[in-house]
């Protein structure tokens, strides 16, 4: 800084007045990071609500620092200490604390000495930002880390790492008594080509590694350190670029024989596959993809000539197919009844196809709450599956399962969050509708009223008392839905007289609407709760007046044993494709937006009348009825 500067920054610096002391205890309260004040013996002089919400046990004039773990306690002490003699600013250190309830918290701490602005001791600032989770991660890591070293040691396949030039860097167990050492340690730094009966497969091993980052060899032979010659399959791939490559492989014995070099190549395919197969699901691509990948995998890994897909959401066809003839794996599907799949095992059977005899397997693809769907494969010969082959193909079910259920969270979560954010964008249109009428009435009313005569005052009352009955039609649905969902609704059942209760219901409602109305007067008592009662009769009839036709009728009917209420109407009615739809909740079968309608009555009502014993039904047969049925109480 320039001499200039530093006048400059003086001369503001000393016209600058002192914050008081207030103003700096608001700052520090309303600061979201934790914080406190201490004096040099650790006696909290001030401390805001994040800090005593992070640690709990911090008051003014108290003593704090026995919340923080011993190492930490002594790091804050000597700190104070150079920071009181002016040999240390401030402090930035990670610290462990005991929270309210005795968990660990790890806490990135800042302290620093407060300018001397009174006679008092020094004082000490004190913020604490909580790094307990990512101290957690990287523990996490760490350990990840130690059981994949730990994994790499006691895997029983060898393990290796070289330099492209040869020179091994890392060498498990495995390895080492593969190639006759007695310690991995035996291997490091040695030169893998030393190895090779034939050098020049190093060679050809390289170039491919180099040129495209993976190779695989059939069968190579190695001289061992002991002098035995043995046959390897060796896997490898490249980890890093340039001159921080490395090749990291794996070694397989084959040298028992042909056959037991195809059983391991057939083994090691088959752990690709899946892990190909996982890899694809975790990366959630269309399940229609996956199965086709599914299908592809298994007729490629165990050489079969039909593979199928077939799930339980699309029954009579297979989701997924790779064959030639697709009416050849419903063909196998039927003789194997895809619907009986078993879950959890393999069973091969031989079985007669169009005159072709197939070894065939059925498997089916099981979730956690039963059979999603099953996997059928055949070939047109008598070959016989392995045990590996049986763990392959159910290893394939559980990917499958996994990503299916996996993909139906995701769209159900989906459709949660569609539908919360139509459920409050509708529950705000229909509450604001009626609301904003009766306050621009009462509004108009108290501000005018001697202006209006009489009957518009009664009109204004009416309107009020038409849309604050809406809302309160409307807030009940809502409460005895949320109650329905959690379990907690209750119904008092006592023998009721219903038709006086339908009257009351009939009553309550606009001069216009009553008028559409008409009662059948027939007596029954019914064991009902009256409130629930009432409010399935006004939902049945809030319904008929917005969709129904211009005649209403209510009639009771009584049989021995139950008693029917029927709210009819001569409307068009509900397409049959939509007519248990209207007793879902949020649906209903007419298009457009109606006042006061967020599609909870019809799905209430029916709810109501379940927890009462009865049933709602809708049908149409030249009028569009709903029927109440309820049990019958005593004699009427």
């Amino acid at each position: 800084m320039t001499p200039f500067h530093r006048h400059a920054a003086a001369r503001h610096a000393a016209a600058r007045p002192a914050l008081p002391a207030d103003v700096f205890e608001a700052a520090l309260s309303s600061s979201p990071i934790p914080s406190l004040v201490m004096d040099p013996d650790g006696v909290v002089a001030m401390a805001n609500a994040a800090a005593t919400d992070l640690l709990g046990g911090i008051v003014a004039g108290g003593e704090w620092t026995s919340l923080i773990e011993p190492e930490g306690r002594d790091r804050l002490a000597r700190f104070v200490a150079a920071a009181v003699a002016g040999d240390q600013r401030c402090l930035r250190a990670e610290m462990e604390f005991r929270g309210p309830d005795g968990c660990r918290i790890v806490g990135l701490t800042n302290a620093s000495l407060l300018p001397a602005v009174w006679d008092g001791p020094p004082l000490i600032l004190v913020q604490i930002h909580d790094v307990t989770a990512r101290h957690e991660t990287e523990e996490a890591l760490r350990a990840s880390e130690e059981r994949y070293r730990t994994l790499f040691e006691r895997m029983p396949v060898a393990q290796y790492r070289s330099r492209p030039d040869g020179v091994i860097v890392d060498a498990n167990p495995a390895l080492a008594s593969l190639l006759g050492c007695d310690d991995p340690q035996d291997l490091i730094g040695r030169n893998a080509v030393d190895f090779y009966l034939e050098p020049g497969e190093r060679d050809h091993l390289v170039s491919e590694l180099v040129a495209t980052g993976r190779s695989a060899t059939d069968a190579t032979c190695l001289r061992t350190a002991d002098g035995r010659l043995i046959w390897i399959r060796d896997t490898a791939h490249t980890v890093g670029s340039g001159d921080d490559m490395l090749f990291e492989g794996s070694l397989v014995d084959i040298t028992a024989g042909w056959n037991a070099h195809l059983e391991i190549e057939a083994r090691v395919r088959q752990q690709e596959s899946i892990a190909g197969l996982g890899r694809f699901a975790l990366s959630r691509a269309e399940l229609d993809c996956l199965f086709d990948e599914a299908v592809l995998q298994v007729v490629r890994v165990l050489d079969v000539d039909v593979a199928a897909i077939f799930l339980q959401s699309r029954p009579g066809a297979p989701a997924a197919i790779a064959m030639t003839d697709t009416a050849a794996a419903v063909r196998l599907a039927e003789h194997l009844d895809s619907a009986s799949a078993v879950c959890g095992s393999v069973a091969f059977d031989t079985i007669e196809v169009d005159g072709t005899s197939v070894r065939a397997a059925n498997l089916g693809i099981c979730g956690r709450d039963g059979r999603l769907g099953a996997l059928v494969i055949g070939r047109n010969d008598r070959h016989e599956f392995t045990a590996d082959d049986d763990s392959y193909l159910l290893a394939v079910t559980t990917v499958l399962a996994a990503a299916i259920e996996g993909d139906a969270g995701r769209r159900q979560l989906e459709t949660m969050v569609e539908s919360k954010d139509e459920f409050i964008a509708s529950v705000s249109h229909e509450v604001r509708t009626p609301l904003t009428v009766v306050a621009g009435m009462a509004q108009e009313l108290a501000e005018r009223w001697q202006s209006f005569s009489p009957e518009e005052i009664d009109e204004f009352l009416g309107l009020i008392l038409e849309q604050s009955r809406d809302m309160r039609d409307l807030i009940e649905d809502l409460l005895v839905a949320a109650r329905a969902d959690l379990g907690k609704i209750q119904v008092q059942l006592a023998p009721t007289p219903l038709l006086p209760e339908v009257w009351g219901v009939v009553a309550a409602m606009p001069r216009a609407d009553r008028e559409r109305i008409r009662v059948v007067d027939t007596a029954a008592t019914g064991l009902v709760d009256p409130v629930r009662f009432r409010q399935i009769v006004r939902n049945l009839l809030t319904n008929a007046i917005r969709y129904g036709g211009p005649h209403i009728e209510v009639e009771i009917a009584a049989a021995p044993d139950e008693v029917t209420v029927v709210v009819g109407d001569d409307g068009q009615g509900v397409p049959d494709d939509k007519r248990e739809l209207i007793f879902e909740a949020f649906e209903g079968a007419h298009q457009g937006v109606v006042a006061g309608s967020i599609g909870l009555g019809l799905a209430v009502s029916r709810r109501l009348a379940e927890l009462m014993g009865g049933h709602l039904d809708y049908e149409h047969e030249g009028r569009s009825t709903f029927s109440l049925v309820v049990r019958r109480a005593g004699k009427d």
